[in-house]
């Protein structure tokens, strides 16, 4: 043994393994610097330290066989004793291990020690400080609650600039007004290290206004009372938010120190009519947001400087807008009006940000979206709705990036855990990075947090992921459906899977029927209904439907011009679509230009269609369509490949129209095969 290790010794077995390890251990740590940089998959990491792990016995083994001399590579057997130089090579190995691992040094001054949070990790919060604002009790005789919510909204928001901390969403504290658990109970269930709660009490001009900040082991860590006119508010809130960020030892920059002593308004009457509808706003009904304009312009009139009041009401004038309560195209020119005033005054208002993003996002405008998205979380890295937003816009873009979707939605999720719609959303972005695992832990988890309508659709996808066979999902609505008759969304999704999964064309249009029969006021129900008819080639139904005018007053006038494109088109009358297909067109618009695209591919000109692809930007799904018009089967095969959306892939099996003269390919069922869907034949 002895002689082996000196063996081992000789031929510098032991001096190269030592180097071979710690050159990997700092190429390894310049990696885990460089891959978050450039936004890599975390596979990536994976396969290096997999790679580097499996070339150590390889390293080994050619150190001990081979060796290197003047002449080249050798076998150390063939080397005579006079020509080794391994002497040379344990000097030269001594210094390439003494200079790597200087280098290694010098590395970890650079490497944050800290671990990375990956659900947290896109802002610069450096402590677990958590903290938990409760909505303050209203001592008042009289319904004062608007304005009791709202001093606590202020309060919580003043928080939310503040970098070092992470402020849970008012949503999610909200159920626990008037509730009866403990502090340690809340402060368990919302994440939180730190609880802010209160009352407010208000008579006349008079106000009175407690609070106290506490661990989540029930200490009290500090309280204050304060006793003041009306006009004195805005100064209580400041010094309450001072209070807080002082007994937490948070040292805070000069900007986020003027964030906690500025006011949006001096105006206390001005304050008081915008948070009234700021409330009314957000129970995000037609009055409810209507009124809060009126109100918004009132606090207005007596304060034009008032930044905040003209972002809400953009906000509230995108709201509208995005529910149909009036024309979008109106909606959006006025909300974008009161945004540019809102900036003018103050360039800072997040509000501002975070709406024009969303406008953005509609508009299809990625590059402006992404700008003001970011621009709003720098400014407000606590506010779970826009991370919500911009996991969305991630999703939404025509290259989908669902490691960007996912980390932004975790984010929300952190800071709003008992939002319906974040966790809905956080269980498809895990089903869409291959995470069918984690997405049934959270749905199971959070089953009391997720709407009626949703709950069955996630059920069936998970179910479809974990077993592999998308028509999984198709028994578990119609089991659903069993319970609930008259569930008209789940009516629909069940004829989208008809369609898409199985091809089954008649119970596609009998469950879309059924849908719009049960809510026959709503343009989504009967777009869908639509759809079905023209996929059953039921022409003269369409027909009826695109000329009645209650129809026309569901659709709207784009609407209208919209269906009897797809409608002639789908009977073959490329002039008329044209005709119909020139009145709503836009330029920068994705779903317009795969429509030309389309039309100019069918009606045989195909240089047209080319342009169009080149010209314009169209996702991954638009392309693999537009490809498979154009019977390019490679180029097809390559954006289908990229496709990631679960709506997108599901899909497939329902365009006979498009795909349907692939489905008897190999190489095509294999990609079915590949997404567990089943094979079509035609």
């Amino acid at each position: 043994m002895r002689k082996f290790f000196i063996e081992l010794n000789r031929r510098n077995v032991i001096k190269s393994t030592l180097a071979y390890i710690v050159v990997s251990w700092v190429l390894l740590q310049f990696i885990t610097i460089i891959l978050p940089i450039i936004e890599a998959p975390e596979w990536v990491l994976k396969m290096l330290t997999f790679l580097m792990l499996i070339g150590l016995p390889v390293w080994i083994f050619f150190s001990w066989v081979y060796e290197v001399t003047p002449s080249g590579i050798m076998r150390t057997s063939e080397v005579l004793t006079h020509e080794s130089i391994t002497a040379q090579t344990n000097k030269r190995l001594n210094i390439i291990i003494l200079v790597v691992l200087i280098i290694a040094i010098i590395v970890s001054f650079f490497k944050d020690p800290s671990p990375i949070n990956n659900n947290f990790s896109n802002t610069s919060h450096t402590s677990e400080k958590i903290i938990a604002v409760l909505l303050f009790n209203d001592m008042c005789e009289e319904d004062t609650q608007w304005f009791c919510d709202g001093v606590t909204e202020d309060i919580r928001t003043n928080l939310t600039r503040i970098d070092s901390l992470k402020v849970i969403s008012r949503k999610s504290v909200t159920q626990y007004k008037d509730s009866d658990k403990t502090i340690p109970e809340i402060a368990k269930e919302l994440g939180a290290s730190y609880i802010v709660s209160g009352s407010l009490r208000r008579q006349d001009n008079k106000v009175r206004i407690s609070a106290q900040l506490i661990n989540a082991n029930d200490e009290q860590l500090w309280s204050g009372n304060y006793d003041g006119e009306l006009d004195d508010v805005l100064n209580i809130q400041s010094d309450i938010s001072k209070k807080i960020v002082e007994k937490l030892k948070i040292t805070i920059s000069p900007e986020e120190k003027k964030t906690l002593t500025s006011f949006p308004t001096d105006n206390i009457e001005a304050y008081q009519l915008f948070l009234k509808g700021r409330s009314l706003a957000g129970n995000r009904t037609e009055d409810g947001m209507k009124t809060s304009i009126e109100l918004y312009q009132k606090a207005i009139d007596l304060d034009p400087d008032y930044a905040e009041a003209y972002a809400e009401m953009a906000n509230s004038y995108d709201l509208l807008g995005h529910y149909n309560y009036i024309d979008y195209e109106e909606s959006t020119k006025k909300a974008k009006n009161y945004i540019n005033k809102s900036l003018e005054i103050d360039p800072n208002t997040v509000r501002a940000f975070t709406t024009l993003s969303n406008i953005f996002v509609n508009e299809k405008n990625w590059k402006k979206a992404k700008e003001n998205f970011e621009k709003a979380i720098s400014l407000n890295p606590n506010d779970a709705t826009s991370h919500h937003h911009f996991a969305l816009y991630y999703h939404s873009k025509p290259v989908p990036d669902m490691q960007n979707f996912l980390k932004q939605i975790s984010i929300a999720q952190q800071l709003d855990p008992f939002s319906i719609a974040i966790n809905e959303t956080k269980i498809l972005a895990l089903l869409e990075n291959g995470k069918p695992r984690e997405a049934e832990e959270l749905y199971n988890k959070n089953i009391s947090k997720i709407s009626k309508w949703q709950k069955d659709v996630l059920k069936g996808r998970i179910s479809s992921y974990l077993k592999k066979d998308w028509t999984e999902a198709v028994f578990v609505f119609e089991k659903a459906l069993e319970n609930d008759p008259n569930n008209q969304y789940l009516h629909l999704i069940l004829g989208y899977y008809y369609n898409g999964i199985l091809n089954d064309d008649a119970n596609y249009l009998k469950h879309c029927e059924i849908a719009f029969q049960l809510d026959s006021t709503s343009s989504y129900y009967a777009k869908w209904y639509f759809d079905s008819l023209l996929d059953n080639h039921k022409y003269d139904n369409v027909l009826k439907l695109i000329n009645d005018d209650k129809m026309n007053n569901i659709f709207g006038s784009e609407g209208k011009d919209r269906v009897s494109y797809q409608y002639y088109l789908s009977i073959g009358n490329y002039e008329k679509a044209m005709e119909y297909l020139l009145k709503f067109y836009k330029e920068n618009n994705e779903d317009d230009n795969y429509y030309k695209a389309e039309l100019f591919v069918l009606k045989g000109d195909k240089n047209i269609a080319n342009d169009i692809l080149n010209k314009y930007q169209l996702d991954n799904n638009s392309k693999a369509k537009i490809f498979a018009l154009l019977n390019e089967k490679d180029s097809m095969y390559f954006y289908l490949n990229k496709l990631t959306k679960i709506n997108q892939i599901i899909t497939l099996n329902g365009m006979d129209e498009i795909f349907g003269k692939y489905y008897n390919e190999p190489k095509y069922n294999e990609y079915l095969k590949k997404h567990y869907l089943p094979i079509i034949t035609m």
